[in-house]
């Protein structure tokens, strides 16, 4: 079995350099950090962000819990890496730690960190509430295990050392009362979470199932759209209500569904946050057609020379002709075989006897031959002319000087940008921390049309975008060259701040030194703003139950009737389709959506199912007609089974056979147990009273939504 630490290993660089960044970003934006989330509404340091029976935090002390998780995350990391390799450089293999992971996702939103510190917090309170402790050696064997048992004193106190932006007793204190925290929530979880760890049978069937039942559906669709003309206007009090109830919502949203992106159902009138981008555009295409005056003729006539061999014969355009008749004349050959397939044994007995050393003789004359045929092969070879494919050789090279001086030029053009910021964003810290008025933003970074005149770049700007705009363009699907990972939007709308510079290159080689240079924070319109957006919302809404209503109408006359959906639906009114083949959850069909996990599947070509619309689906028996709405409310269904793939004795026979050994059901165990935890989590969350409210409040503020 492959070791579980095979990914570390394969990508050991990587991490390294993640590492590198990470540090780097937190030792730069720490204190800007600090001015974020002390930031909203003016808030002082003692200001209470949120509390729960026994406890509360202040913005001070929100600060400095996510400074701390920040900090222990990377000196766990480093910890990790750092034994890592010692195992491997005896000459072993490191085997996943016995101990929890501590880590974070290092693109985790800020909010989203600081919300998790809120949890920790509350579940370390509880587990001391009720007489657990975390001692100084259980932190220590903590520390051991996770450096595989390689990491000595000396090496912690240097990696210590090495986070700079605290003292080394500063960093102890931290790094102890840290893990103590951490390990008394992980305590705490583990003491009552024993239940989900065990699963029987019947829960591993149902899991399976889900992955391994396919169906499909005769289904006939109910636009909603088309029942809005039946919905009256609302009454005042009506439209008022609706707006107060979803006036906090952002509309246009998307949820988090299995594992899938779906339209949010529910109606928003919350103006979204907006950001707007300045940004360098390295447009490798232009430059191709620039540079292509500069390939000499040596150039192309040096690369026809070490590359026509491969790129440029004529047998290419033959091949296809000439293996159809190879095809013909092998299947002419089996057939002769085999009619020769009678000849009788002792024949070819004699044969093998007869063989003598002339005929060994005979066989390396051959090869000798066969080696000069292959030397003599490449005179036979009829190649394209250097006159036909001089140009598209010339453009080639073009191209990957272009790729060349692009990289250089743009790499060089950021490292500009951030020593500039760099200057500006320590005299920014000075300045607040001082409650003195912010310096000006530095020309450089406020208008990046000089640098573009200088450099021979495109100087481009966005309107002011929410994220799920940003998200369609192509800047915004733009991947931060650093860490290879971030999308331009995730940087622009989480950890971005104003004036600062990110570099990064998109699938086409297209390069982006971006700026974000204005950040609109959402905000809730007056009534009479919105007043049409919430009288279309309000039919949109009312005309869903109409076709809801009508839907379930349709399904109970379809089941008395008997018949199929095709033959109920005769007049046309109404659509019907059938599906394809589908399971409730999925793996995907390309390798990056297989790594990421189960997910919930689709049922071509309904659109937006969701997963109630898969609960009902995968209990429908052969004669049952059900309705539903999809998960949006775009669409009412009525649905009839229209064929299973395997009978439920064939899938249990499978299942039988697979279980023991099926990755995908761990998988899906895996899952689970995280759901009942997360379950755990908010009941605990519940019991203690945590003023939710007031600390959604403080992190929407924060975040800038």
């Amino acid at each position: 079995m492959a070791s579980p630490f095979r990914f570390f290993r394969k990508h050991q660089k990587a991490f390294l350099v993640v590492a590198g960044v990470l540090a780097m970003f937190i030792f730069v934006f720490a204190d800007l950090f600090t001015s974020l989330v002390s930031r909203p509404g003016g808030r002082s340091p003692n200001t209470v962000v949120t509390s729960w029976d026994g406890g509360k935090l202040t913005v001070q002390d929100m600060n400095m819990l996510y400074q701390r998780r920040w900090f222990l995350h990377e000196f766990l990391l480093n910890l990790r890496q750092m034994g890592g390799m010692r195992v491997e450089s005896e000459g072993g293999t490191p085997t996943q730690p016995t101990v929890p992971a501590f880590f974070l996702n290092q693109n985790a939103k800020a909010t989203d960190v600081m919300a998790r510190c809120v949890e920790e917090r509350i579940l370390a309170d509880q587990a001391e509430q009720i007489g657990m402790a975390v001692s100084n050696d259980m932190i220590n064997h903590f520390m051991k295990e996770t450096g595989f048992g390689r990491i000595g004193d000396q090496d912690i106190t240097n990696i210590l050392r090495g986070i700079r932006r605290f003292d080394l007793r500063t960093s102890e204190e931290m790094l102890f009362q840290g893990l103590r925290e951490l390990l008394l929530g992980n305590l705490y979880t583990s003491s009552i979470a024993g239940s989900v760890m065990s699963v029987p049978p019947e829960q591993l069937w149902e899991d399976w199932l889900k992955l391994n039942d396919r169906i499909s559906l005769e289904a006939a669709i109910l636009p909603t759209g088309n029942f809005v003309s039946e919905v009256p206007e609302p009454s005042e009090g009506q439209l008022i209500s609706f707006y107060e109830q979803h006036k906090n919502q952002i509309s246009g949203g998307m949820v988090n569904v299995g594992g899938i992106p779906l339209p949010s159902p529910t109606p928003g009138f919350r103006a979204p946050r907006k950001v707007k981008l300045s940004y360098l555009l390295g447009d490798v295409t232009a430059w191709t057609e620039e540079l292509l005056a500069t390939v000499t003729d040596e150039e192309i006539a040096d690369y026809y020379e070490r590359n026509k061999r491969t790129q440029f014969t004529k047998l290419a355009s033959d091949t296809a002709t000439a293996d159809a008749e190879d095809e013909e004349e092998s299947a002419e050959g089996e057939e002769a075989s085999a009619e020769g397939e009678g000849a009788s044994e002792s024949e070819a007995e004699d044969a093998t006897e007869g063989e003598t050393a002339s005929d060994a003789l005979a066989d390396s004359d051959t090869n000798d031959d066969e080696e000069d045929a292959g030397e003599d092969a490449d005179d036979d070879v009829e190649y394209e002319p250097l006159e036909n494919v001089s140009e598209e050789i010339r453009r080639l090279l073009a191209n990957d000087k272009a790729v060349l001086e692009l990289k250089g030029l743009m790499e060089s053009a950021f490292g500009d940008l951030t020593t500039v910021y760099n200057r500006y964003g320590g005299e920014l810290i000075e300045a607040r921390s001082e409650e003195l008025e912010p310096p000006p933003v530095p020309a450089r970074l406020a208008n990046l049309s000089t640098m573009a005149k200088e450099k021979k770049l495109i100087s481009e700007e966005t309107v002011l975008l929410s994220a799920r705009e940003m998200s369609e363009t192509l800047v915004g699907k733009a991947v931060d060259s650093q860490t290879g990972k971030r999308v331009v939007t995730q940087a622009a709308f989480t950890d971005l701040r104003l004036h600062e510079p990110l570099l990064a290159q998109d699938l086409d080689g297209y390069w982006y030194l971006v700026v974000k240079v204005e950040d609109q924070p959402s905000r809730i319109p007056e009534l009479e703003e919105v007043r049409d957006e919430v009288v279309a919302a309000w039919k949109r809404n009312e005309a869903a139950k109409l076709a809801l209503a009508k839907s379930e109408e349709l399904a109970e006359e379809a089941q008395e009737a008997g018949k199929s959906l095709e033959a109920f639906f005769t007049d046309g009114d109404y659509e019907v389709t059938t599906t394809d083949l589908f399971s409730w959850f999925t793996f995907g069909n390309t390798p990056a959506e297989m790594r990421q996990g189960p997910r919930l599947g689709d049922a071509p070509p309904l659109s937006a199912v969701g997963d109630a619309f898969m609960r009902q689906a995968f209990d429908l028996e052969s004669e049952d007609v059900v309705s539903l709405l999809n998960f949006d409310h775009t669409n009412a269904y009525v649905l009839k089974l229209a064929s299973r793939e395997r009978t439920d004795a064939e899938l249990r026979t499978a299942f039988l056979a697979e279980v023991n050994n099926s990755q995908a059901v761990r998988i899906m165990f895996a899952m689970r147990t995280q759901n009942a935890q997360r379950m755990l989590l908010g009941s605990v969350l519940q019991r203690v009273n945590l003023d939710r409210q007031r600390l959604q409040a403080y992190l929407q503020a924060a975040g800038g939504n």
